[in-house]
């Protein structure tokens, strides 16, 4: 006869499985077992070294497996603030994925200062036993400005990134002609690109004649974090 032993609600620790059988000549038999038992969740973190603005590390998990269709759940919060949750049903349990992926949305980072963070995860069993884990990442407000060339590597436009921002505001960039603004703009995406036909609607705005050659032009990229960047910039139109 088999029969498997049920160890919900069991506590963690060492325990002893111990087994009486009669016969019919009124005999005895004793055995026992001794065993371990832990239902910590299991939950490791891969990926997470030198986290800079995205925060979206490898997150492998594994639950002791109660019999039903959910495993565990996991609570996920940035600075000891809750930024979301997910459970685990029995056909993820032990997968390997990026935290993204487990919440279904990427992590929203927006709302914090540049400085150092501390992710955390909770994990809870559903059979009992649960887990915490830190990863300490970090956020860099301050907004990059890269140049977008060609093949023949020549400047034909600037792109300027931003750290996101869940208000709805990314950042502004301004453009600088002889002391004067030719363009200002105001973005809510993390990335803007200036191509040169905008640079040159710029000029025509402004009723400024296209300079000849390579010319500069200075370049202030202003974060929703109230940070800056300014940059000279060398192109030809």
């Amino acid at each position: 006869m088999e029969r498997p032993v049920q160890l919900d609600g069991t506590a963690i620790g060492k325990h002893v499985l111990r087994c009486e059988v009669d016969d019919s000549a009124g005999n005895r038999h004793v055995g026992e077992l001794s065993f371990t038992f832990d239902n910590t969740p299991v939950l490791t973190v891969s990926g997470a070294k030198s986290l800079v603005n995205v925060v979206d590390p490898e997150i492998s998990l594994r639950f002791f497996a109660d019999g039903g269709e959910t495993t565990g759940i996991v609570d996920v919060s940035v600075n000891e603030r809750v930024a979301g949750s997910f459970q685990v049903n029995v056909p993820e349990n032990g997968k390997n994925r990026k935290l993204s992926a487990w919440l279904g949305k990427p992590l929203e980072l927006g709302t914090l200062h540049e400085g150092r963070h501390l992710l955390r995860l909770d994990a809870f069993g559903t059979g009992g036993g649960e887990t915490t884990i830190f990863v300490p990442f970090e956020v860099r407000s301050i907004p990059e400005l890269r140049l977008v060339k060609d093949a023949k590597g020549r400047v034909t436009g600037l792109q300027a990134l931003f750290q996101g921002n869940s208000a709805g505001y990314a950042g502004t960039v301004e453009v600088y002609f002889q002391r004067s603004v030719i363009l200002s703009l105001q973005t809510e995406e993390p990335s803007l690109v200036l191509d040169r036909e905008a640079l040159r609607a710029a000029f025509a705005q402004h009723n400024l004649e296209l300079p000849q050659g390579e010319t500069s032009l200075v370049v202030c990229l202003r974060s929703a974090h109230m940070t800056e960047n300014w940059q000279l910039v060398s192109l030809s139109f």
